[in-house]
């Protein structure tokens, strides 16, 4: 059976974090070691969403926000200098918007803030053309 076979018939769909998702990661370096490579596995945690909705206050001034997808977690605080890192455009097709990162007393990004170019409120998991009609998104280092 090809890989193509194995991760799609014998294996099917899976979810990161699962059994399954494990039977295909050992597929695929199994794969790599029949090709003569030697793969390595780097392990990394995925932020679960939780629905409520992140505060974000700036000189004391509350904000709407929501957060972004692939997020790394927090232990539930961020706080920091907001300092403006430039302008993004979603696939050059959208106007620009301001991007701002919050970091530490030694200049570490601990967050960054995206920022939409046509306002209006925030909403959670914030990503491609959809950030272009919401508020502020915002993005743990």
């Amino acid at each position: 059976m090809n890989l193509v076979e194995t991760l799609g018939v014998e294996i099917g769909v899976r979810q990161a974090g699962t059994p399954a998702a494990g039977q295909a990661a050992d597929a695929v370096a199994e794969a790599f070691r029949d090709a003569g490579l030697e793969p390595r596995f780097h392990e990394f945690g995925l932020l679960g969403y939780n629905a409520d909705e992140p505060e974000l206050e700036i000189d004391g001034e509350r904000t709407e926000a929501g957060p972004c997808i692939y997020s790394n977690p927090t232990d539930g605080t961020v706080e920091g200098r907001v300092r403006r890192l430039g302008t993004h455009s979603i696939g050059g097709f959208f106007p620009e918007a301001d991007v701002f990162a919050v970091e530490d007393e030694q200049g570490r990004e601990l967050a960054r803030l995206l920022m939409s170019p046509f306002g209006g409120a925030a909403i959670p998991f914030l990503t491609g053309a959809r950030q272009i009609a919401v508020g502020p998104a915002l993005r743990a280092g």
